[in-house]
């Protein structure tokens, strides 16, 4: 025969279990609730690798080498036209430029050119290129396809790896360039363009 004492003991393990039950059930369902079904609550997190080239790679590949100056870059978007998240898609952003001096020009330059840079943008995280607005800069780029929702899309994008991909002016009004290359004049560096590729700009 239970003793009482054990029989409330019983009770006592019940009604606990019971409360941190009802407890679980509270707090998971709110969340189960605002996540279910949408990218809009979800974190996502995005890898890109990129195939580093050699400065002489980049300037004999480049389709466009140009002066310009950043003149706007977008939020995070998604490889869609509308831009919105979709499930499997990629994230990037558009950096627009001015074109202040063409260099070399295979595609046909306008008056500005709008890039597209992978991942999310400067504006809200930490980008894979240092551009930023009101940057002026060298900037090297190819015309090349990104896979699109609706199939693929002629982009033009920062080369190789984009934090190399661009020489920026700095306030004592040099170029820089890759951590581990010093600052350069603008002569500097078309010069050493100038040595590999027909230029548009005579040194």
């Amino acid at each position: 025969m239970i003793s009482r004492r054990l029989k409330l003991m019983l009770i006592g393990v019940l009604i606990v279990g019971l409360g941190i039950g009802l407890m679980v059930v509270f707090l998971e369902a709110p969340l189960q609730e605002q996540g279910e079904g949408t990218l809009s609550n979800t974190r996502v997190v995005q890898y890109s690798s990129y195939l580093r080239i050699t400065r002489e790679e980049m300037i004999d590949q480049a389709d466009i080498i140009f002066v310009g100056k950043v003149v706007g870059i977008s939020p995070t978007q998604w490889n869609q036209d509308s831009g919105e998240a979709w499930d499997g898609g990629l994230q990037l952003h558009y950096i627009e430029l001015e074109v202040l001096e063409p260099i070399v020009d295979t595609i046909g330059l306008g008056e500005h050119v709008t890039l597209i840079a992978l991942g999310r943008s400067p504006l809200e995280a930490r980008a894979d290129h240092a551009l930023k607005e009101g940057d002026q800069a060298v900037i090297f780029a190819r015309q090349k396809e990104l896979a699109w929702r609706d199939g693929r899309r002629a982009v033009i994008k920062l080369m190789g790896d984009p934090s190399d991909s661009h020489f920026i002016v700095g306030d004592d009004g040099l170029y820089h360039g890759r951590w581990n290359e010093g600052p350069v004049s603008f002569e500097q560096l078309l010069n050493r363009i100038a040595q590999r590729r027909e230029t548009l700009v005579q040194p």
